[in-house]
């Protein structure tokens, strides 16, 4: 399965003047092309880094580093990142590096996952050979500005969503070296692991690896603490890192060596050493419990007074179940009686409440009596005072008015001497006081009228509430209500 590798490029030209590679093949990828079969006219004509280049959404791939600039300064964009590069490498089971016809279908696929990642953008796609392992491989340059709305490309956590291309590529192209990947993935080796065993030299990896598995193999080893165990007797140390795990020893040359278990392999990860160590605990159960029922069968068969012991055997075990179910019956009996007591409680508490509600229903209607009683009272007593009010003001308003009225004619007759100017005067003073007294009492009255409507609660719609019902304290959260203003 082809792999997949984002960075950023600050400067676009030299990410593409690096992926084109002009005139930078080196004669030992030459030597080693024909070395391994491929025809030397092809080899004669390969100069630059990049075998094979193609482009997308670009006029000429020749004057890409001038298009993309172009274009970059028509949007306005500007930035620290110019380009996004995109870096696909292929396995020698999916691209054979010795056939140039897999170079152009190596080519290809960069051009098809170029469309998927951002089909509005411009892209370089250049195909190399090189490298120390001579892995074919894909140097996909794009241009941040998008050519239909100008704006940059998000890279911000978008490997997920290239790698799912990537992926579903593989799947398209490469549909039988699934299997092949999938084993390549047990054990991880590093092109200097390689190189080192091509050269038949010592790999610290490989010796811890051996050093792992030699203690796996061992059928004694179930469980974690004895996992730890025969590996320190191995001269490793296991330690858990959260999801994964770490290996520490001295290597061949007394040097310290520490590695993760996902850098050494699937085998050697802590999923997978768990799993084993299960299996192998599941294991050694099922042989010890098929070889009692062996033992068992096989000293059933060697006593021929078998028969004759059942009688005792059967009344031994009834008398084991009878035992049992002695001991464990009494708790049963203690919660019976202990819900039998809280059923009759129950019954008792729904009974008192079934009378307090009857009781209720009797006193409702007398209650409803007393309240309509109250009300009427209540709506007389503010009627009434109402209209002596409004009879007391209409006097005294006429009084006063009949005063000024005759002051007035005295004053146009020019018959008003000062003995009645003054009396008429007294009179005013003294309707203006009594008018003063019945206005005070009548304030009082409404004082009154006011603390009796508080103490009953009487409400906008003209009913009593009393203080004492169950509904007083949730009504009491409300706004409070206030008696009607006079």
């Amino acid at each position: 399965m082809p792999t997949i590798k984002i960075s950023r490029a600050q400067n676009g030209s030299a990410a593409l003047d690096y992926a084109l590679g002009k005139n930078r093949l080196k004669d030992s990828d030459k030597e080693y092309l024909i070395k391994h079969g491929v025809d030397q006219k092809i080899v004669d004509n390969l100069h630059n880094r990049a075998v094979v280049q193609q482009s997308y959404n670009l006029i000429d791939i020749n004057h890409a580093k001038a298009e993309m600039k172009q274009t970059r300064a028509i949007a306005n964009n500007r930035g620290k990142t110019q380009c996004m590069r995109f870096i696909q490498s292929f396995a020698d089971y999916e691209i054979n590096v010795n056939d140039p016809q897999d170079w152009k279908k190596a080519n290809d696929i960069g051009v098809e996952i170029a469309k998927k990642i951002a089909p509005d953008n411009e892209f370089a796609i250049y195909t190399h050979i090189d490298g120390d392992g001579h892995k074919v491989h894909n140097h996909i340059i794009m241009n941040m500005t998008n050519l239909e709305t100008g704006k940059k490309y998000h890279h911000t956590n978008d490997f997920t969503r290239v790698a799912k291309f990537n992926d579903e590529l593989a799947e398209k192209y490469f549909p039988m070296n699934r299997n092949i990947h999938v084993q390549n993935k047990i054990e991880r080796k590093t092109m200097a692991e390689r190189k080192l065993k091509a050269k038949n030299q010592y790999i610290w990896k490989d010796d811890l690896r051996h050093r792992i598995d030699s203690v796996m193999l061992h059928e004694n080893c179930t469980s974690k603490l004895q996992f730890e165990h025969a590996l320190k007797e191995k001269g490793v140390i296991y330690r858990e890192r959260g999801k994964n795990c770490s290996y520490s020893f001295l290597d061949a040359h007394n040097k310290q060596r520490t590695s993760r278990g996902n850098k050494l392999g699937q085998d050697y990860e802590k999923e997978t050493i768990h799993d084993e160590l299960v299996g192998q605990n599941n294991k050694i159960q099922f042989r010890k419990q098929r070889a009692d029922r062996q033992e068992y069968i096989r000293n059933f068969n060697r006593q021929p007074e078998a028969n004759t012991r059942k009688p005792k055997l059967y009344s031994r075990r009834a008398r084991q179940g009878h035992n049992f179910a002695e001991y464990y019956y009494q708790p049963t009996l203690q919660r019976t009686e202990f819900l039998e007591t809280n059923h009759r409680k129950t019954k008792q508490y729904d009974e008192q409440a079934r009378q307090s509600y009857q009781t209720a229903r009797t006193e409702q209607p007398d209650l409803s009596r007393t309240q309509s009683t109250l009300n009427a009272l209540f709506e007389r007593i503010r009627r009434n005072l109402r209209a002596a009010i409004k009879y007391e003001i209409q006097r005294i308003k006429e009084v006063t008015k009949r005063a000024l009225s005759k002051l007035d004619s005295f004053f146009m007759d020019d018959r008003l001497s000062d003995e009645g100017y003054s009396n008429i005067q007294n009179n005013i003073t003294d309707n203006h006081l009594d008018m003063n007294k019945s206005i005070k009492e009548l304030k009082q009255q409404r004082d009154v009228f006011k603390q009796t409507d508080q103490k009953y609660q009487i409400s906008k719609k003209r009913k009593i509430i009393d203080q004492e019902s169950p509904n007083f304290k949730r009504q009491q959260r409300r706004q409070r209500m206030r008696g009607p203003h006079l």
